[in-house]
């Protein structure tokens, strides 16, 4: 093999290579991307019976609309509650999410309790009464987008105000 021939094959391997390379990159760059956060707030400065809010939210980062179809929870023993209408803010599924558009649910700790007793939650505290969740979106391809996990603290959800 001669050097020109070396140095052709040299640079056609380079391109091939490059050309996978920025390829990849493009199809990387326009996947769905959805960002999904999920928090509890304890409120403890007012001596009402709210307790704690649960806000479950996400964002379509990417360039493509995304179409959820349910959101729920990811319970300790990975089994999935799904929400219906009881939250404060319903939501109408399925729905589609452009590029920036946010869609956020939030529950209170009477909403959340009920909804812990509901799921038999109570066999997945650990010894201080407290478990770890994450809230989820699905899409209509069956893609799960998770948040990362929150603790939750049973005995702060939700106290009766007194009569």
């Amino acid at each position: 093999m001669s050097a020109f021939e070396l140095m052709t094959l040299t640079l056609a391997l380079w391109g091939a290579i490059l050309s996978t390379i920025l390829g990849l990159n493009e199809l990387w760059s326009r996947r769905k991307k959805l960002k999904v956060k999920n928090e509890i707030f304890y409120d403890t400065l007012t001596g009402e019976g709210l307790e704690a809010f649960y806000t479950l939210s996400c964002v379509n980062i990417g360039e493509r609309i995304i179409r959820l179809q349910n959101f729920g929870l990811l319970l300790p023993n990975k089994e999935k509650f799904c929400f219906n209408d009881n939250s404060s803010k319903p939501v109408n599924l399925p729905m589609n999410l452009s590029d920036g558009e946010n869609i956020s649910i939030d529950a209170n700790g009477k909403q959340l309790k009920w909804l812990f007793e509901a799921a038999n939650m109570h066999k997945h505290f650990d010894s201080t009464g407290t478990f770890k969740i994450r809230g989820f979106f699905t899409d209509t391809s069956g893609r799960i987008y998770k948040a990362r996990k929150v603790t939750i603290d049973i005995d702060r959800l939700y106290k009766p105000t007194p009569m």
